[in-house]
């Protein structure tokens, strides 16, 4: 799994979305990032959460006006790299997908 201390989200999807990052048991999470449009992107610093090293994340996105959606794939924190995870969000309000690129 990959190991990073960053998590961004691109907006590739037609609507305006927020997101959070979920954490270990996908129990707890981050607060949102502020909303923002089609073509942009937000990175969450995970450092600045207080996260013990080893815990796995993820990306849950909410389409504003539409459905909230979790990413499938998982990282782990590692507070001592510069690596970053970089989410592709598509699709619709309605149909959301959320997918960790390479």
């Amino acid at each position: 799994m990959q190991q990073v201390s960053k998590i961004a989200c691109n907006n590739n999807g037609g609507f305006v979305m927020k997101f959070r990052v979920r954490l270990g048991t996908g129990k707890l999470s981050s607060s949102w990032t502020g909303n923002y449009p089609v073509n942009q992107s937000k990175t969450m610093d995970l450092r600045e959460l207080g996260l013990p090293p080893g815990i796995e994340v993820w990306p849950e996105v909410d389409a504003v006006l539409g459905k909230t959606k979790k990413a499938r794939e998982h990282v782990v924190y590692d507070p001592n790299t510069e690596n970053v995870a970089t989410y592709r969000v598509s699709g619709t309000t309605l149909n959301i997908s959320v997918d960790l690129l390479d």
